[in-house]
């Protein structure tokens, strides 16, 4: 199975829905796809902005964890594209290796300048590397109370830290007054996990 999908995801960008199948796929096999991500690789290093199976192959590689550690150097580089998705996506691969990509820290520190999704990829990157807690709450505390678009995807990845960090939860209080039911609801969910005597109070 795993040579059969690797055949399909080094299509041409005209089978797109072959390749993004085949990248779903992988997607679900965790740390078990492995065996493609030579494969994998080539792909994500196209950066290619306008082509659907980068994004879905950028959102396996965190996935596997330390075993993406070679690449921090790499990564490093990639989070100075001038493709801030790729930039985020470099982000969140270095806070998946987790203490190992320590030397990404500088790197990290200046993207958080960049706003939007690169900025919070990589203030969630340094709580998971070496839990710089105040770097991470002023930046996350910025995102959540000027940057609209970006504040769902802050309060999912606050979810997934939970109590850990709770010295975001004030910022968080104050999305469940902004008019999207949509994002207030998931503000409501964020404290639940991270602070319900805030979301009590």
């Amino acid at each position: 199975l795993g040579k059969i999908l690797v055949k399909v995801l080094n299509l041409s960008d005209e089978m797109d829905i072959r390749r993004e199948r085949a990248a779903w796929i992988l997607s679900q096999l965790g740390p078990a796809a492995e065996p493609a991500l030579s494969e994998m690789l080539q792909v994500f290093r196209r950066a290619d902005e306008n082509d659907p199976v980068t994004q879905e192959v950028a959102e396996i590689l965190p996935g596997m964890g330390e075993k993406m550690a070679f690449m921090v150097p790499e990564l490093i580089q990639g989070l100075k594209s001038t493709n801030f998705a790729h930039g985020a996506a470099c982000a969140e691969i270095l806070g998946a290796i987790g203490p190992k990509a320590k030397p990404a820290l500088p790197a990290l520190l200046n993207a958080t300048n960049a706003g939007g999704k690169l900025a919070q990829s990589a203030a969630f990157a340094i709580w998971d590397i070496d839990h710089q807690t105040n770097v991470v709450v002023e930046v996350l505390d910025d995102v959540l109370k000027f940057q609209a678009r970006e504040r769902w995807s802050v309060l999912k990845g606050l979810q997934r830290r939970g109590t850990a960090l709770k010295a975001v939860a004030s910022a968080v209080q104050q999305v469940l007054n902004v008019p999207n039911y949509i994002v207030r609801d998931e503000a409501e969910r964020t404290l639940q996990q991270i602070d319900p005597e805030l979301l009590q109070a």
